[in-house]
């Protein structure tokens, strides 16, 4: 049987600080690396090169997926690991990732979802917790010190096969033309580590101001995207505009589905937040509304009832 090929793709915009990291951590197991430029002006694409990775460029017009789309067109091979620029597989996982597509020979699945684990880059490995979805894992620091890690899931990993691309100007989401996509559940073994959501990265790229612009737009185009809603609430938040935050997360409940993805970390965290907002603006009648609405959805989820104990608490009422 022939040796699996792979094709490392990402886009990239002035990651003169990640670009040798995103390319070193799987050199050994990749078939190709190809980086799609959208206009850096620092030294990325020329270290791109210097690495041996295929360069293309592509003019951004504030869409994530067709950049995207543009990277997989470049590839040849017959899995894609599609990581941005500010993610990364431990050496463990990379010794995983290879023997793991190998194994789905013939399978239906066309997708891998792994675990998506934010870090500041300094961890020397993380421990497993059980179950999926939304977790706390253990980072061990290099120095031996230890802090909590949240944990999703993302599919970042999949078969290099026509109609299957990705969709939506901003968070944009894998799919499958005239079909769905299939995944095999990689995240209890297998880690994507992001760097992207520390304090000095998100200052650095300005990424919440581009964020809300582009979420904007699709707003714009379908008021009723609960999903886009949710995260244009999340941006807010991250900007501490936190009228507009909270105007955002209403509208997204609004239109959620009245079935909710019990795994769902943006769901459950639309919730959380306007308990954090309510309670610290002392408004009661609509912190008891977003607890309501939190534990009729997402009844296992603990947050909620702390957050609302330490706000009454915190009145006295014990």
């Amino acid at each position: 049987m022939a040796k699996l090929r792979l094709s490392q793709c990402m886009i990239v915009k002035n990651e003169e600080k990640n670009i040798r990291r995103a390319l070193s951590w799987g050199r050994d197991i990749m078939w190709e690396q190809i980086v799609v430029d959208t206009g850096s002006t620092d030294r990325t694409a020329q270290i791109a090169q210097e690495m041996g990775a295929k360069l293309f460029r592509f003019d951004w017009i504030d869409d994530f997926a067709a950049a995207k789309n543009h990277a997989i067109r470049q590839a040849g091979g017959d899995w894609i690991v599609f990581l941005d620029a500010d993610e990364y597989l431990s050496p463990e996982d990379t010794e995983k990732l290879l023997p793991l597509l190998e194994g789905l020979s013939g399978e239906r699945e066309n997708a891998v979802t792994a675990a998506w684990v934010q870090t500041d880059g300094r961890e020397a490995f993380l421990a497993e917790a059980a179950g999926s979805g939304l977790e706390n894992r253990v980072t061990v620091r290099a120095d031996g010190s230890r802090r909590s890690a949240l944990a999703g899931t993302v599919v970042r990993i999949f078969r290099n096969q026509p109609g299957l691309l990705y969709r939506g100007r901003i968070h944009e989401q894998l799919s499958m033309e005239g079909g769905e996509v299939s995944c095999y559940d990689a995240s209890a073994s297998l880690s994507v580590l992001h760097t992207g959501y520390t304090p000095e990265e998100m200052e650095e790229k300005k990424k919440t101001e581009r964020n809300i612009r582009l979420l904007q737009k699709e707003v714009e185009q379908d008021p009723s995207n609960y999903k886009m809603l949710a995260h244009l609430g999340g941006s807010y938040f991250q900007q501490r505009q936190y009228e507009e935050a909270a105007r955002w997360y209403e509208e997204a409940v609004r239109h959620m589905p009245k079935r909710p993805e019990e795994e769902s970390i943006q769901d459950a965290a639309v919730f959380k937040n306007l308990l954090f907002l309510y309670s610290g603006s002392d408004q009661e009648e609509l912190l008891q509304r977003a607890y309501a609405g939190g534990t009729g959805r997402f009844p296992k989820e603990a947050d909620y009832d702390y957050m609302a104990g330490q706000y009454y608490f915190g009145k006295r009422r014990f």
